[in-house]
């Protein structure tokens, strides 16, 4: 039975303060891997069925995103093998196996993110097959197993290892075996590319950090499968063990051999490598982040087999703008008519003038807890606001398009975007006053 993988990573990224345009081109706009969702002559570059992705545009009021699903996730990247693939031990002559190692072993990883409330695990399995040595079957791939099991430590409640059942996860990606044990989690078919298994809703209880354990064959059965395994001498104890475990294990065994020598080396042939991906935290979520822009992902691992870098083209944070001026295609403000001293409803601008207005005015993100709006006086700004605006070449003479990541003291701020319309500010008169060298402003068209 061959095996394929089916799952979806889904993860939420904060773009910025809110409510903004949205995405520049929608799929156009959004970049996995440096590569866009869409092309500029529409055809899409990726699997519309294997990726997704919802845009929350940062209201005060909007929703969950569908990804989030009540909670927030941080994917932790463990890439490690657990145990090993399997070996043996030939005679010094290579042509005979004297012991086997089914490569079981385990591995540790700590939670330390005290505000998680549960975790998925993916694991991924590059190989996994055993190959008939003979008959009219020979070379054929059958299949092979992997079990496992899970245990967690709340290392802050000074807990011992506990044991996971699969019937207290909310989900794995196969089917339960019929009359196995509870604790184990099993694999079986052939893999011979990467196939994942995740295993979801594991509950963290205690007091954190919590010791997660993965074992690769565990004892099961009253039967130990780690180690070398000798091949066992005929008619002994050791040698029907040796032939159970293998039996177990890969379904093209040894013991069934009748014309090929039972001690010939098979290790060409077969395979069991599992791989832990990732750990997926995850907390119930308790905001649906008002104000704040944010995009939900949703990507198969069919098309990417690890998490994607993502990168997003946004039409930015909307800010006030004069009563008379309606946005261009790109962001540059076009006026009519007359200015009677207000402005208009907020919209996506790269009139730097009004952006730095947003800036100073803002009780959220900018000086509006030290700066009154009746410090300011648009009948100054507006002249600076039209000639920023208007077209050399087809192009505006200032524009602002650019994010904030880092603080930084605010008078810099301020004095970096008025710089960007070639302003400077100073208080005076109990007002802010904003001056630009601009020249001959009123020769300025727009």
């Amino acid at each position: 039975m061959g095996l394929n993988s089916n799952s979806v990573i889904k993860i939420v990224d904060l773009l910025c303060e809110g409510p903004i345009e949205g995405i520049d081109g929608n799929a156009r706009g959004v970049y996995l891997d440096e590569t866009p969702i869409r092309s500029e002559t529409g055809n899409f570059l990726v699997d519309r069925d294997n990726v997704s992705f919802d845009v929350n545009l940062g209201g005060r009021d909007q929703g969950y995103l569908p990804q989030a699903k009540g909670s927030t996730s941080n994917v932790i990247n463990v890439n490690t093998e657990v145990g090993t693939g399997y070996t043996e031990n030939l005679n010094p002559g290579g042509t005979e196996v004297k012991s086997r190692d089914y490569g079981a072993g385990n591995e540790i990883v700590q939670i330390t993110d005290l505000q998680a409330d549960e975790i998925d695990l993916i694991f991924t399995v590059p190989r996994l097959f055993s190959t008939a040595q003979e008959g009219l079957v020979k070379g054929q791939l059958f299949d092979a197993v992997i079990w496992f099991d899970v245990s967690i430590q709340a290392v802050g409640s000074g807990g011992k290892f506990e044991r996971i059942k699969r019937t207290n996860v909310s989900r794995v990606s196969e089917d339960f075996k019929v009359n196995t044990n509870n604790f184990n989690f099993f694999i079986e078919g052939i893999s011979i590319t990467n196939y994942q298994y995740k295993i979801s809703g594991i509950e963290l209880k205690g007091k954190g950090p919590w010791n997660i354990r993965v074992r690769k064959y565990p004892p099961a059965n009253k039967t130990t499968y780690s180690g070398k395994i000798p091949h066992g001498k005929k008619g002994k104890k050791e040698r029907k063990r040796a032939k159970q475990i293998d039996q177990d294990i890969f379904r093209a065994t040894w013991g069934e051999f009748e014309d090929t020598p039972q001690k010939t080396p098979l290790v060409n042939g077969r395979a069991n490598t599992l791989v832990w991906s990732s750990i997926i935290e995850r907390q119930d979520i308790r905001s649906a982040y008002p104000y704040t822009a944010c995009v939900g992902m949703s990507i198969s691992t069919e098309e990417f087999a690890t998490l994607p870098t993502r990168a997003y083209l946004v039409k930015g944070k909307k800010v006030r703008i004069p009563h008379n001026a309606t946005p261009r295609d790109d962001g540059s403000l076009r006026f009519n008519g007359n200015f009677n001293g207000s402005l208009g409803d907020r919209a996506w601008t790269t009139c730097p003038v009004c952006i730095f207005y947003d800036l100073l005015t803002s009780t959220r993100f900018g000086a509006g807890h030290f700066i009154d709006k009746s410090n300011l006086n648009w009948v100054d700004l507006y002249p600076l606001a039209r000639y920023a605006n208007e077209l050399i070449k087809g192009e505006p003479r200032f524009a602002c398009n650019v994010a904030v990541s880092s603080q930084a003291q605010a008078y810099t701020v301020l004095q970096d975007f008025a710089s960007i319309f070639r302003g400077m500010m100073y208080w005076q008169s109990n007002t802010i006053q904003v001056t630009a060298d601009h020249g001959n402003l009123r020769r300025s068209k727009c």
